[in-house]
């Protein structure tokens, strides 16, 4: 190649300007001597560096591109040709794609001095081959393993009084007891006031089980690292709990008399001055929603508000407006506002925490398009959603996931489409998850014989984030023990992402999905999850499907 290079060189006219018939009679000289795959390869070459105008955007402007991609388009993007998969690749767009898509590893990791990123870019790079394995794999539906967890007996009747955290289940045993059950271990341990003073509202973290109480009114804080203790910490509130949150020892607490308290288990209580998110709701009443502690900053965390109009017009009947407010040292520093229009003018459904910082502010079916500030001064601007025109702002079958994200102090609003005879009962059932919205559904009536089969013959469907173009592919049913069973063209259901059914002998078909969406369940808070488990609740206990292969779960098959 060295000897051809010096001998196009050579080729040049007397004014030092290349001779280009000399050099094409040389190349097409060279051309005849080429086998078949030599010229494939010299095309390939050609068209990926010569004429590549991607290659040559710099790396800020290829991460916004792909900000517009989901995970395993982006992946993808390597495959095109060599020069693609060294520049999708290389350190920085990785680290970029980290900080995209796992931030809370890039910011615990690699938002770092100077000395401590060079330390952590070549561990990050070797993680992160396989964390997109996994995450693709989740968005797929592709799980390792499918269990039924019994139903405890001294469960209370009520269905939504139960708690999923971090691959613990927390549920109510009796006014005055919650139990906790390790569905890794399937150990159960049971927490009760030591007066056995009824529990009120409760909340379960990845470290404490958080319950309050009266008489007097307190919170108490028992630790979930050691359950065979029943020793616990305590503080006394000045008025009833209605909404816990917690971030390891952090806990935010609104209370009925709309204080919104700080405490730090086993140190003080903080009373939290809100007064000035007043001056950005002229006009509204305010009601304290929801307080979410930074998951690594512990001196941050964010008030959610909802307001909605003093005096109703037929204009603004409909309109919340949420308002998140920044507070760092337990000063107010940013505010962010947003104003929905949901069609019912029911409260606002704050979910609270989801994933890697995400809030969930509501879900819900809109009566118009919805506005947003990105500024801290209040002003709104248009917020289009995809799907969503000037002549046909809401599609009549579509519902709204309003998020708010902590680390970048912005909201979102996703749209899905579904097919529902009975869309409020569906919505309320509903569970939102990295992208995708998780609905349980009962099939035919069942034969089972006891709970536990009856528990195994549920089924789970998740929805893919509403597109302006989604290709017709098939939509895959996985069995219990996360074999494909089948393959269901989509039709008109395309924004189906895949089933699940508990039992292997029973598979929905084509025909029978619009009959699955007319289930009126309408029963709340009967799915959760989270990367490592999905928990579905019914009447013979709960069914869980396990993504992590190291983890497994000990539930009796």
């Amino acid at each position: 190649m060295g000897r051809l290079a010096h001998t196009l060189d050579s080729l040049h006219l007397q004014d030092g300007q290349p001779d280009v018939e000399a050099r094409s009679r040389e190349l097409d000289s060279l051309l005849r001597h080429l086998t078949s795959s030599e010229i494939r390869r010299l095309k390939i070459e050609l068209n990926t560096s010569a004429n590549d105008i991607c290659l040559e955007f710099p790396l800020e402007l290829l991460l916004c591109i792909t900000q517009h991609l989901d995970l395993e388009e982006v992946v993808s993007l390597r495959s095109v040709s060599r020069k693609w998969n060294e520049t999708f690749s290389s350190a920085e767009f990785c680290l970029g794609i980290i900080k995209m898509h796992f931030r809370p590893v890039w910011e615990k990791h690699y938002n770092l001095n100077t000395d401590q990123k060079l330390l952590e870019k070549e561990s990050l790079m070797k993680w992160l081959p396989g964390a997109i394995r996994d995450r693709i794999r989740r968005q797929h539906g592709r799980y390792q393993s499918m269990s039924i967890l019994p139903r405890d007996g001294r469960m209370t009747s009520d269905w939504s009084d139960w708690q999923y955290k971090n691959g613990k289940i927390a549920y109510r045993v009796s006014r005055s007891a919650i139990s906790v059950r390790d569905i890794r271990t399937n150990l159960t341990a049971t927490y009760m006031d030591e007066n056995r003073l009824s529990l009120e509202n409760w909340h379960l973290s990845d470290e404490f089980l958080l319950a309050a109480k009266k008489g007097p009114i307190s919170l108490n804080a028992w630790p979930l690292t050691d359950p065979q203790t029943i020793s616990h910490e305590s503080i006394r509130l000045p008025a009833p709990a209605v909404r816990i949150s917690a971030q390891k020892n952090q806990v935010g607490i609104i209370t009925t008399a709309h204080q919104v308290l700080i405490w730090s288990i086993g140190g003080a209580l903080i009373s939290v001055d809100t007064s000035a998110v007043h001056e950005y709701l002229p006009g509204f009443t305010i009601r304290q929603g929801l307080v979410v502690l930074h998951p690594l900053e512990q001196s941050c965390f964010y008030v959610i508000y909802e307001a909605w109009p003093k005096h109703f017009t037929s204009t603004n009947v409909h309109t919340r407006r949420v308002v998140a407010q920044e507070f760092m040292g337990g000063k107010p520093t940013k505010i962010k506002l947003l104003d929905l229009h949901p069609s019912t003018v029911e409260p606002l459904d704050l979910t609270g925490p989801l994933h890697d910082g995400v809030i969930g502010i509501h879900k819900g079916f809109q009566a118009q398009l919805s506005t947003r500030s990105e500024s801290d001064t209040g002003e709104y601007q248009g917020s289009r959603r995809s799907g969503q025109t000037e002549t046909n702002d809401i599609h009549p079958t579509a519902f709204t996931m309003a998020t708010f994200d902590i680390y970048q102090g912005r909201f979102a609003l996703e749209d899905y489409c579904i097919s529902h005879h009975h869309p409020e009962d569906f919505l309320r059932s509903a569970f939102y998850w990295r992208n995708q919205v998780f609905v349980p559904v009962y099939g035919k009536p069942s034969e089972a014989r006891n709970l536990i089969e009856r528990a195994s013959e549920n089924l789970l469907i998740a929805i893919n984030q509403r597109k302006a173009y989604t290709g017709r592919q098939s939509i895959p049913c996985y069995g219990s023990q996360g074999s494909l069973l089948r393959l269901i063209p989509a039709g008109s259901h395309s924004d189906i992402a895949y089933y699940w059914t508990g039992n292997v002998d029973y598979a929905v078909g084509d025909e029978e999905i619009g009959h699955i969406y007319d289930v009126r369940s309408g029963i709340p808070n009967i799915v959760q999850r989270d990367d490592d488990f999905v928990v579905f609740m019914n009447w013979g206990g709960w069914t869980v499907w396990c993504f992590d292969k190291g983890e497994g779960c000990s539930c009796p098959e």
